[in-house]
């Protein structure tokens, strides 16, 4: 696997009122033989997570970068950060909202999308001429992806990992209200209890979501509208509405959708929707030990419905 860093400006002209820098990494496969009808796929990481979520390089561990398992398989990986968040920078911050954010999303896959067009992304990566898109993002980038493809119609089908179109809320352990005022037990709702011991302390050991020391894959910038997502019902519903490409809804059995099974009913204009609860995964997917489980499933899932009659 070979990678190679962007950094796309924006003007003001351009998002309607911000300037920005949207910050990517694409993963390709050394050899380039056969991308020429290739998915891409566009992964937007969880609040206080970067984009190496996607290629996780853990002391003591293998195998647990996505990015590289995707590749493996012939796909390209850019990994990416939505503005307000990670090394993506973006005035008046302060402020910024998801249709905001959204924007400059929608900005950053058209120009990559462009580059990859073009051969101009890395010179070890030639021009690809046609190619279709995948939007995936976990929890805050699942939102930012939901919002993207309603709002601009981005991307040929989406995957929507660990977060609601009906109702996001943190688990907590049995007895304790998910959400409620005070601390809340962030371990509990991101790690599942067979996550080693090293992995959740090299995760957790800075803190969250204040992160005093921050591991490789994580960021102490979250955007302001983030917890929105918290507040109530209904927040990204709206949304899930006017989408109508393929949809894949991957989520732990401990996550942030109470009523996983109704998430389908959200999405009133899709007629491809698919669901997959994966055992013994909290909400921060990447570190449970059945992770591969979800890669299969979402590389399979984008195989099949890239394929059929030669597109989505």
């Amino acid at each position: 696997m070979q990678s190679t860093e962007l950094r796309l400006d924006f003007t003001a002209e351009e998002t309607g009122g911000r300037t920005g820098e949207v910050a990517a990494t694409v993963y390709f496969p050394s050899n380039s033989e056969g991308l020429s009808n290739a998915s891409v796929v566009f992964a937007l990481p969880g609040a206080g997570y970067g984009r190496r979520y996607f290629d996780l390089q853990i002391p003591g561990h293998e195998s647990y970068s996505q990015a590289s398992y995707h590749v493996q398989r012939g796909s390209i990986f850019v990994a990416m950060e939505c503005a307000g968040s990670g090394e993506s920078r973006v005035s008046h911050e302060e402020d910024i909202d998801f249709a905001a954010i959204a924007v400059f999303h929608n900005l950053a896959v058209s120009r990559i999308c462009r580059l990859l067009y073009e051969g101009g992304v890395d010179r070890s990566l030639p021009a690809i001429p046609s190619f279709r898109k995948i939007g995936l993002g976990q929890s805050l980038g699942g939102a930012v992806t939901l919002i993207t493809q309603a709002e601009h119609r981005t991307f040929d089908a989406i995957g929507i990992l660990g977060a609601s179109a009906l109702h996001s809320v943190l688990p907590q352990p049995e007895g304790k209200a998910a959400n409620e005022d005070g601390e809340i037990d962030w371990v509990y709702a991101f790690h599942s209890d067979d996550t080693p011991r090293d992995i959740v302390e090299y995760d957790f050991s800075g803190g969250y979501p204040e992160r005093k020391t921050i591991p490789p894959f994580g960021t102490d910038r979250i955007p302001v509208c983030t917890f929105d997502l918290l507040s109530g019902p209904g927040v990204l519903t709206g949304y899930a509405e006017r989408v109508d490409v393929p949809i894949f809804i991957g989520l732990g059995d401990r996550d942030t959708c109470p009523n996983p099974q109704a998430e389908p009913s959200a999405y009133r204009k899709c007629h491809d929707v698919s669901l997959f609860i994966v055992p013994r995964m909290a909400h921060m997917h990447n570190f449970a030990c059945t992770r591969e489980r979800l890669w299969r499933r979402l590389d399979g899932w984008w195989r099949l419905i890239c394929d059929r009659d030669g597109g989505v």
